[in-house]
């Protein structure tokens, strides 16, 4: 069969086995292009799969440390601090005024998840043109509430008219102690 095919390509006149030629060479070129970028695709998943798997090992193999320093925090949780959402919010805006940040700051309604034994509440705090020394106080003020506040995200920018002052959004998070 293909003694066949190469005796009809021969048969061929020159301009035509280069076209030929230049057609098949074309052909795996596209084939090849393609294999090549799900590959790449497949290589890429392969990594992202191991890391993740990684980083899940490393979780289970610290889960009864994990645990035990779980339980001496709840032990240790006093239930009277805890902040539902609107004490959060509350607690927030002080902190934010005892800080120096009065004017141009919004508060985002706050999302709750509820366990049996606990809520984690949300909210997102923006402060636009902020001082630094200001955004560093209350950064300092929130610190000073932990366990029962904390930081989940933060971000930062400046104003592009105004270098001087700042834009920031805190993602807040309070953790509330439900009574049985």
């Amino acid at each position: 069969m293909i003694r066949r095919f190469r005796k009809a390509f021969m048969g061929r006149l020159l301009r035509e086995r280069l076209l030929l030629a230049a057609f098949v060479a074309l052909a795996v070129a596209i084939w090849g292009s393609g294999f090549l970028r799900r590959l790449g695709g497949a290589v890429e998943e392969h990594r992202r799969v191991s890391t993740d798997l990684s980083v899940q090992t490393q979780w289970l193999e610290r889960r009864e440390r994990i645990e035990a320093s779980a339980k001496s925090a709840i032990e240790h949780l006093e239930p009277a601090k805890s902040l539902d959402a609107v004490k959060l919010t509350a607690e927030v805006s002080d902190l934010a005024a005892a800080a120096g940040i009065t004017g141009n700051r919004q508060i985002d309604a706050a999302r709750s998840e509820r366990t049996n034994e606990f809520a984690l509440h949300s909210i997102e705090f923006r402060a636009r043109r902020a001082d630094y020394a200001n955004l560093q106080s209350f950064y300092f003020k929130l610190t000073e509430r932990a366990p029962y506040i904390g930081f989940e995200q933060f971000s930062l920018s400046t104003v592009p008219s105004r270098p001087q002052e700042l834009e920031a959004v805190f993602r807040i998070t309070s953790v509330e102690a439900l009574r049985k």
